[in-house]
This record gives C-alpha cells, structure tokens and sequence, in this order.
C-alpha cells in the first residue's frame, strides 16, 4: 500500500513537473521578440527617422500592395505609415522637419504631384508616425505653359516626372518630357523650376507663374535624362550627352540665374559609363570635398554588374575627378549621418559568367572609402510573391522653410 502511495506520489510530481515545463515552453515561444525600437537602444529623433522604403506587403488574403516605411540609421527600428499601389516603382522626394516633427514625402498622385506627411512622435516605446492622411496638392504639370517655340510648333506634353525640393526648401524642379506629336515622333526633355511657399510650416499648391524653363535637355536621346538638386545653394545636377561622344553620358553641374533666365551648364565627369540616377550631399569643407559637396552616380556595368561611384564634383579636371569611393549596388542614397546607402547587388558569379544579381536587402557604406569596407546590412525587402518598389529607397534630407 506504502509503495503504491509512493509510485502515486511520483508519477504526480512528474506530472506537474512536466506540466510547468511545457508551459514555460508554450510561453517562451510565444514570447514575441525584443522590439529594435526600443532593445537594446530606445531609439530617438537623433536617428529617426533616417530613410524610407518600399516593400511589398500583404494587405488582404492574397492581395498585394507596396507598404511605405520610415527607418532608423540601424534599419531595424521601422513604421509602417501607408500603403500605395502594387505597380509604384520609385518613391518621390523624402524630408524630415526636425523642428515640427514631420517628415514629408513627394510622389505623383492623381491629377499631378502632391505632398504626403507624417507626424512623428518620441515617447518610452520607440518612434511613432502617423499615418500619411489626405495628400496635398502641388501642381498639375499640365497647367505650365509650353515653351514658346515648342508651341508654335505643336508640340505636345508627355510626361513630367522626377518632382523634387531644393535643400531649404523654397524651390521645386521638375521634368517635363514634349513630343513633336502624338506619336514622340522627335521628344526633348526640359528641366523646369518653380518656387515653393508655405503656411504655418504646411506646404502650399505651387502657382505655375513661379515656374520657369531652366535648362533644355537634347533633342531625341535615347534614354532618360536625371535631374537633381545640389547640396549647393542654386545647383543641379543632370545627366546629358557627352560633348566629345554624344552616345556616352556625362554628368553636368547646372548653376541656377533667376527667371526666367536659362541655367548655366558645365560639364564635370565622365568615366565612359551610363548612369541612371543622381545624388548630392553636403559634408564638411576639406581633403575629400573641395567645396562640401560630394555626388554618388549609379552606374550601369556588364554582366548586369552596377555600380555606384562616389566623387568630389569640384575636383575635375578634363572630365575626370577624384573618385573618393566605388560600391557594387543597384541606387544610391545618401543618410543623415552621412552614409551612402542603396540596393544591394551579389559579387559577380563564377557558375553565371560574372553576372551579378540584385539581392533583396539595402545596405550601407562610408561616404569615402579605400579599404574596400563590407555593406552593413540596414534591411531586407522580401519579394514573395513579386518584388515591389525596386529602388524606393531615399534618405531622409533637412527641414523647409
């Protein structure tokens, strides 16, 4: 009889043993991971937000969209603040007002370009950011004349892309694309300017009488011309035809003269190699920036192999400068804090004759850099079940007016 109670007894504890461990199990697996936001670090307004993306999301049983994020320097602390349509490619000018609290974004929407914003907020569990509300409107393209010898020859508006706000914010640039006719038998592109005024901190519509043509591009060229914003006070800068070999493409700096005057153009590098976007930043005056100003190009490359070339636009001498950093990568961005940031490609493969691949991550890189320094890894953007905004990525630049 004693053993029996003995062995009851046994068995019981063994029970509850066993018991109590499972739960701890079930509840140490369901314990949701530490949120980046606030572990190991709380994440502040000195590092928030740093950039933002696209990534394709979910949004209903088997229906799809782009989810639009904001980022920490880190890219592990994130927030979702909308979502756009399945078939957004890039995403337009991003700014942060860290005097207001608000970051803002510039994007086409329905009837021309619009601002979108996002108020962030600081408080004991990481960022917030509100979701991006009623878009505001800023200017339909369509509303600004036609050049003078365009009109009177027919011509016609084909597109406007490439919406942007100058560093402090009171003026927007802007490409507008003509045709010849209906057909873009002949096409040319222009690079217009318009200044930009606010109340209370908001952004207002843009009256098209403040816009004027600041640079034509050249007439039937066979591929897209880019256009940026300096981080110099009045510059641009765009990509054209290369005055030694048209078929080449070469970097110029546009200097702004006030309207309705045509910019000054001068043309600054060329390597040889097309490129597809633009990006300047300013940085402090000395050996790796004549001027504060350093400007990375995304270069195109064999074997599907890109690259992003870093220079000091102001140290060239018979188009060729002083190249200060050369990354494998699909974009490029630059962060606050200086870096240059993009889409991650793979090394060229020895199994596919050189190719290289784009990897779904975007990563970051020293501005300046000679000792070949491996990507830190900001995030991953999943492609299950398409990849979706491609190269949304921008880094976040200052206030407004």
């Amino acid at each position: 009889m004693y053993m029996h109670v003995v062995r009851a007894a046994l068995i019981a504890s063994l029970g509850a043993t066993m018991a109590l461990a499972s739960t701890a199990a079930v509840a140490a697996k369901a314990a949701p991971p530490p949120d980046p936001c606030v572990s190991p670090n709380l994440v502040a307004e000195a590092t928030f937000p740093s950039f933002m993306f696209g990534q394709t999301v979910e949004l209903s049983r088997n229906v799809y969209g782009t989810g639009i994020f904001l980022a920490d320097a880190s890219g592990k602390c994130t927030r979702m603040i909308g979502t756009w349509s399945p078939q957004v490619s890039t995403i337009g000018d991003f700014r942060y007002d860290a005097n207001r609290d608000q970051a803002m974004i510039l994007a086409p929407g329905p009837g021309g370009f619009v601002a979108m914003t996002s108020t962030i907020g600081f408080d004991p569990n990481g960022p917030t950011a509100s979701t991006i509300g009623t878009p505001i409107f800023l200017l339909d393209p369509a509303a600004l004349p036609l050049p003078a010898d365009l009109a009177a020859a027919n011509w016609v508006l084909g597109s406007s892309e490439q919406f942007s706000l100058s560093p402090d914010g009171s003026q927007a640039i802007l490409k507008q694309t003509y045709g010849s006719d209906s057909r873009y038998t002949h096409i040319v592109e222009s690079m217009w300017v318009c200044s930009v005024t606010y109340d209370g901190g908001v952004i207002q519509p843009i009256v098209p009488s403040s816009c004027w043509e600041a640079h034509r591009g050249f007439l039937d060229r066979n591929w897209g011309q880019g256009v940026v914003w300096g981080a110099l006070p009045g510059t641009l800068y765009i990509s054209g035809p290369a005055s030694a070999n048209p078929l080449q493409v070469s970097l110029y700096r546009l200097t702004l003269r006030s309207a309705p005057a045509a910019a000054l153009a001068a043309e600054v590098f060329n390597n040889g190699v097309e490129f597809s976007s633009i990006k300047a930043t300013a940085v402090p005056i000395g050996p790796d920036a004549s001027y504060g100003e350093l400007v990375a190009i995304a270069q195109g490359g064999p074997n599907g192999c890109a690259n992003a070339v870093v220079i000091d636009a102001y140290s060239c001498t018979g188009l060729s400068c002083r190249v200060l950093n050369q990354k494998g990568m699909r974009s490029v961005t630059w962060l606050p804090d200086g870096r240059l940031a993009g889409r991650d490609q793979t090394p060229p493969s020895r199994r596919n004759s050189g190719q290289c691949f784009m990897i779904d991550q975007l990563v970051a890189y020293p501005a300046v850099d000679s000792s070949n320094t491996a990507a830190t890894l900001l995030t991953k953007t999943p492609s299950s079940p398409y990849r979706s905004c491609i190269f949304c990525m921008e880094g976040a630049r200052g206030g407004w007016q």
